[in-house]
């Protein structure tokens, strides 16, 4: 099991009417998803027929922590038994949206599909997803080079909420850039050798900003 970073927990919250639902999990400890189930109404099914779509509940809502997402992939048994798929595969779950989680299906199969209240529709996979900073230049390789290592300033190192130390650059036009010190990004650079994760902070802010100006 990988380790999560200290104090993050995803949470969820159920919408009314749906007492009977289990709140999502995974179904074994080598799982890489959790379980996402239809809430269908109570008593209906709800059938999806050859090349049509539909959005299904979930029963739930979730909170997400910053710089992640929740990924809604398609289950590989319905897929392969059924043809039944997530359309927008992967389907993202931003960590600032609060609505219930829904679950777009397509039946790519040539039989109808019935889908009855807490079936197994997808699976959820949380996912880190940093924003970057995005900015328009004239000339990409040489915007490139200025953000690799020329005219920028060594500022500082903070460790974040999810438990990563991050190098925080200013460039020469003032932008704050932010890069993961375990980043592979930052660590493949050819004037860069691989950081020494061991280091203070202290001592890993000296030694980012030496190797910046050599």
């Amino acid at each position: 099991m990988s380790a999560i970073p200290a104090g993050l927990v995803i949470r969820f919250t159920r919408w009314e009417g749906n007492p009977d639902l289990p709140v999502p999990a995974y179904a074994s400890s080598g799982a890489a998803g959790f379980d996402l189930r239809a809430a269908a109404p109570e008593g209906e099914t709800l059938v999806l027929k050859p090349g049509a779509r539909a959005m299904v509940p979930t029963g739930f809502s979730v909170a997400i922590p910053d710089g992640y997402e929740m990924q809604v992939r398609p289950r590989s048994g319905l897929a392969f038994k059924n043809g039944v798929t997530v359309v927008n595969a992967p389907g993202t779950v931003d960590s600032d949206y609060r609505g219930q989680v829904c679950v777009l299906l397509i039946n790519l199969g040539e039989e109808d599909f019935a889908i009855r209240r807490g079936d197994r529709i997808a699976q959820g996979i949380i996912a880190a997803a940093p924003q970057w900073p995005l900015v328009e230049v004239d000339d990409l390789d040489a915007a490139r080079d200025t953000v690799m290592g020329k005219g920028v300033e060594v500022t500082e190192i903070q460790t974040r909420h999810d438990g990563q130390r991050a190098c925080y650059l200013n460039d020469p036009d003032g932008n704050r850039i932010e890069i993961f010190c375990d980043s592979p990004w930052y660590a493949d650079q050819p004037h860069i050798e691989p950081l020494d994760f061991d280091l203070s902070d202290d001592q890993l802010l000296a030694d980012t900003e030496s190797r910046y100006r050599s």
